[in-house]
């Protein structure tokens, strides 16, 4: 509920206007800035009715742009910053497995993210994948690429966490009562077998580290192709072993194989993914899943594990410091008056500040069109599946199953995406990267069945790659997409007021990028040189919009 009283502030530095996890990640940055900082919600907290709701978010450094390639190595930094404050963990390493044609162009892409940014991971054939991860039936000879450092956040708690440590930077919470917060800390010495910490990239590409942050800095030599007996295998015990990409292996070997003809070196022992793609790569005949590599014989540790320190748990802070910002919820805006000074009118009230930050998520252009601007956003309705194990425990965290990211799987218009049993017991998430055109103050209303082709599509996928699942969602769940037509963000500011701020479109896969989109939004409020190139951000990239509205 919104706090009964007075504002904290008469004029603030900064509003943003909506606590997701991206307003609330820019109200973050601002409060830790010292900004005198007010976040407004319309719905009471917590809620189910946007796009940051829910219990997990995979988060991974495969991406097929560049751009977003480059934000995720800070953003893994930003997460572990927020999860030392919070004293509680936020992310559990599981890896990702990639799923697509190997002459997919996106696919391609992932692959040479993974080799360009050192990042540790693996490459499959439709054999080897079935061999090693006995779940997986590619039912269109699809290959494979792993990300050892993707796993699950723990998408409710990290909201949480960013809506409260954030404010302990000289900030107030005005929600009807004071609350203790984590005060930062460096992260204290390891503690064996407990809680995971966050993956660190390898610093050079002639030394290995293991995952962890604990572990970084102590630093392997890379060529023993042989791993150490006492870890785990890649994937489930008993499974053969599988190639390695070359400047994707294992932090303890490397493909004990000539060089292939023709790839570009990056590195003592890294190579670039050959030009035009991985199809002459794959030959049949060949026993790894790249023709002229032997697999080596290795069993490294599986997706995801490996030895990785806890952070330490903090004490909490005897209460918010009386300096900072605000945040204010259940407080619906219904006028913002543009000028020098920004004023915001709420269903609770009226507030001033020097720079408006709107991160309104499906309800943005409502809020944009009074001010004269209307962006290509579309807004969907999501249907979050989950569905049962045959076996119970077969597609787990315990049994090592990975996130899956599947590109254009079964002719599929869109992504299909998985994360494997851990939220509800038994009942593995996967979900279609699309919707039903919804508005979202309807979002609650039940769909037509015609319009659920995405349900369908999912059980056609899982009874084909996934047989070990019953091909009938067991739960379904929903959430918002706002997605821009070429599901690029809009980061930036409006075209005629430039105290005001956009942060809109993060069109399904924002989440992981929270903190550095906080970041670059805070980073355009206060007038500083963002910290990334923004032309995939701008708003001018839009051909079509009106120029009335630029």
């Amino acid at each position: 509920m919104a706090a009964v009283g007075e504002p904290h502030s008469s004029l603030y530095d900064t509003i943003v206007v909506g606590a997701g996890i991206q307003g609330s990640f820019t109200a973050y940055h601002l409060a830790k800035r010292g900004r005198e900082t007010l976040l407004l919600e319309q719905f009471p907290l917590p809620h189910s009715r946007g796009s940051s709701h829910g219990q997990s978010r995979i988060i991974r450094r495969a991406y097929p742009q560049e751009h977003y390639a480059q934000m995720m190595a800070e953003s893994y930094r930003l997460w572990e910053q927020l999860e030392a404050e919070a004293g509680a963990p936020l992310y559990r390493q599981t890896g990702l497995l990639v799923l697509g044609a190997d002459t997919n162009p996106e696919f391609q892409r992932c692959c040479r993210t993974l080799v360009q940014h050192d990042i540790p991971g693996e490459l499959f054939t439709a054999e080897s994948l079935h061999g090693c991860f006995p779940g997986i039936q590619p039912h269109c000879g699809e290959a494979g690429v792993s990300d050892r450092t993707a796993g699950v956040l723990y998408a409710d708690r990290a909201l949480r966490a960013v809506q409260v440590p954030g404010w302990a930077w000289g900030a107030r919470l005005l929600s009807g009562q004071e609350m203790g917060v984590p005060t930062a800390s460096p992260p204290g010495p390891a503690t064996p077998g407990a809680a995971p910490a966050w993956p660190q990239a390898r610093p050079t590409a002639t030394l290995a580290t293991d995952t962890g942050w604990g572990s970084a800095g102590v630093p392997v030599p890379v060529g023993n192709a042989q791993c150490s007996a006492q870890r785990p295998g890649v994937l489930p015990r008993g499974a053969r072993s599988c190639t390695a990409l070359p400047g994707m292996s294992h932090p303890r070997h490397v493909p004990s194989a000539p060089s292939l003809q023709g790839q570009a070196r990056v590195g003592p022992q890294h190579t670039a993914m050959p030009e035009p793609g991985l199809a002459p790569l794959l030959s049949p005949g060949t026993r790894g899943p790249l023709a002229g590599l032997r697999a080596p014989s290795c069993a490294a540790r599986p997706l995801g594990q490996g030895p990785r320190p806890r952070l330490s748990q903090l004490p909490p802070q005897d209460r918010f410091r009386r300096c900072g910002g605000a945040l204010r919820d259940g407080e619906k805006v219904t006028d913002i008056k543009p000028g020098v000074v920004v004023t915001v009118t709420t269903s609770g009230g009226v507030y001033q500040a020097k720079s408006l930050v709107i991160t309104a998520g499906p309800w943005a252009n409502k809020l944009l069109a009074p001010l004269g601007l209307q962006l290509p956003l579309q807004t969907l309705r999501i249907n979050v599946c989950y569905w049962k194990e045959k076996v119970p425990g077969a597609y787990g965290v315990s049994a090592n199953f990975p996130c899956f990211l599947a590109i254009r799987a079964n002719q599929a218009p869109h992504h299909i995406y998985g994360l494997p049993a851990n939220e509800y017991p038994g009942l593995v998430k996967i979900c279609y990267h699309s919707g039903s055109p919804a508005d979202p103050e309807e979002r609650d209303r039940p769909p037509k069945a015609s319009a659920l082709p995405d349900i369908q599509i999912l059980q056609d996928f899982v009874s084909k790659y996934l047989p070990g699942l019953v091909p009938e969602p067991a739960v379904v769940e929903h959430c918002m997409y706002t997605n821009t037509p070429d599901e690029d963000f809009v980061l930036d500011r409006h075209p005629k007021f430039s105290n005001i701020v956009i942060g809109a479109g993060f069109s399904g896969h924002g989440f992981k990028l929270a903190p550095v989109v906080g970041k670059l939004l805070c980073q355009l409020s206060v007038g500083e040189e963002p910290s990334y190139a923004m032309e995939p951000f701008r708003i001018r990239r839009f051909p079509a919009l009106p120029a009335a509205a630029l």
